[in-house]
């Protein structure tokens, strides 16, 4: 191996490693249901119709990423949010 593939190999563990530790925490439909209380029926047609937060297959389960979830819930309440003028 040269010099240059060798450093390439090391850098790519590297950031491996350090996505490994950084890996988001991923919830299933159920559990997305529970955290905005709604109803598992509602993701999936939300998912049907490419609405609600961002969601991905994962062998034959439907996942969510947990910060996808806060980013969805952010975006909706920024684009919903009326009132509080004084």
């Amino acid at each position: 191996m040269q010099v240059s593939s060798l450093k390439r190999e090391n850098i790519s563990r590297q950031k491996l490693k350090e996505g490994c530790e950084n890996v988001d925490e991923f919830l299933t439909t159920g559990q997305v249901a529970d955290r905005l209380g709604i109803a598992e029926g509602t993701l999936r047609y939300w998912r049907s119709r490419d609405e609600g937060p961002l969601s991905f297959k994962m062998g034959r389960r439907v996942c969510y990423r947990a910060a996808d979830i806060q980013e969805w819930l952010l975006a909706q309440s920024q684009r919903t949010s009326r009132g509080g003028a004084f």
